[in-house]
């Protein structure tokens, strides 16, 4: 697969996990990686600014206190091979269940480069719980380049 880079700025606008209006505005930048902010005070991404809070990651600067929420629905974007872009968004970004939403917005907007995306796996298996133990994520390493989504069978119960 192939890194994706945005030709233009693209905005995202409608409504949050709440119903309330929400926005996101994602930018290209001439760096490698993802960045937070607009302008000269680009935070670059980074794993220890991920927080799991109930039921949902977050992405929070731990100096500005700038929090944007179900942030794995927005990172996940990373696989398809999006690179060099600035993300500022309310702290709720606009939000209906899925990454789907974002990625119609955005690919328009990319263009595919020559440079191969750069494959990367965990090192161990993490499971993410939530209140309901019937709804989970498992994330398994894999050294094979291909991202394997397996939904559980509904009527499967978890011991």
């Amino acid at each position: 697969m192939f890194r994706r880079y945005l030709l233009e700025t693209v905005h995202i606008s409608g409504r949050d996990y709440f119903g309330r209006n929400a926005h996101m505005k994602i930018g290209p930048t001439t760096e490698t990686g993802w960045y937070l902010g607009y302008g000269e005070n680009d935070i670059p991404l980074s794993p220890h600014m991920l927080e799991y809070k109930w039921r949902r990651v977050r992405l929070k600067d731990p100096k500005s206190k700038t929090k944007i929420n179900v942030f794995e629905h927005i990172g996940v974007l990373r696989a398809f091979g999006l690179d060099k872009i600035r993300i500022s968004s309310s702290s709720w970004p606009p939000y209906d269940g899925c990454a789907q939403t974002l990625w119609n917005a955005l690919e328009p907007h990319l263009m595919i480069s020559r440079h191969e995306l750069i494959w990367k796996s965990i090192p161990h298996e993490f499971v993410g719980k939530c209140a309901n133990p019937n709804r989970y994520t498992e994330i398994r390493p894999n050294g094979k380049k291909e991202l394997n989504v397996e939904p559980l069978p509904l009527n499967t119960n978890i011991v």
